[in-house]
């Protein structure tokens, strides 16, 4: 088992020898196994680690889709039993509906039980999302007449929108170009530091868990399990100038080192 805490605050999430197992046709698959960890209030938390090593059902037991076999999940001291207002999510895939305009797929969220706005409180979230993420002139706009970096910037939006403490965040960047991407990336960094989340992410880009993160989980090849934690020491906002800095492409080199030896262990796993 290993241990991990995001220092200089009580932490508000906590994984304590969390596991999981699946029941498949060639009988159980353990895809993550005694992980502890935990995140205190505004962190940026990322995960990286070969694909299929169990990191998206890390998240999704923190999202209360799945539960955990053994262990514990709890967030600001409650146990985690099912989705929850307090927990936005954001995948790779968009996930904005395509029959709704931009300004009607930020409000859905608030239309909702959990999260029910009245319609002025709405109009000023929408209102305040659609300048916050640069979609101003597009707000009656249909999700196919969009390019991928604006349907993900309503995705984004749409999280924020009903207020949530946790942003869970599963690849949301990796189908993007690498210009849209970087300009995402400096979105999302622009919009953590006008509104303070908590945030998970699942990335393979360990550029991009450096430039984003203060917090980094490197997760071993399947199944899962923290193999080393490190903080990042370096100061909010940064610039793309930073990344060719000597203290980045340092840290670049080692975690990569650690990504790719984790790949092959995990390409072993395959093979099988």
């Amino acid at each position: 088992m290993t241990s991990t805490a995001i220092k200089g605050a009580d932490p508000r999430v906590i994984f304590t020898n969390v596991s999981k197992t699946f029941e498949t046709v060639k009988g159980p698959l353990n895809v993550v196994s005694d992980v502890s960890f935990s995140m205190s209030e505004g962190s940026f938390v990322s995960l990286i680690g070969p694909s299929g090593c169990g990191k998206t059902t890390m998240l999704q037991m923190l999202a209360g889709f799945v539960q955990p076999e053994t262990g514990s999940i709890t967030v600001d001291g409650a146990p985690v039993k099912g989705p929850d207002s307090d927990r936005g999510v954001i995948f790779q895939e968009y996930g904005v509906y395509p029959w709704m305009t931009v300004a009607e797929n930020i409000a859905f969220g608030m239309k909702l039980a959990r999260n029910k706005k009245t319609k002025a409180e709405q109009k000023e979230a929408v209102d305040h999302y659609i300048d916050m993420m640069k979609l101003r002139g597009f707000e009656d706009a249909y999700p196919k007449t969009l390019s991928g970096g604006m349907r993900q910037r309503v995705a984004i939006a749409r999280a924020y929108a009903v207020s949530p403490q946790i942003l869970l965040m599963d690849e949301p960047f990796g189908a993007l170009d690498a210009q849209t991407r970087l300009a995402m990336q400096m979105l999302l960094m622009d919009l953590m530091q006008k509104e303070r989340k908590t945030v998970l992410l699942i990335t393979h880009s360990v550029e991009e868990a450096i430039f984003l993160s203060n917090r980094i989980l490197m997760i071993s090849a399947r199944p899962s399990r923290v193999l080393q934690s490190i903080d990042l020491p370096y100061a909010y906002p940064r610039t793309p100038e930073w990344t060719a800095s000597s203290d980045f492409q340092r840290m670049r080199l080692e975690l990569e080192e650690v990504s790719m030896q984790q790949y092959a262990e995990q390409q072993k796993l395959f093979a099988n």
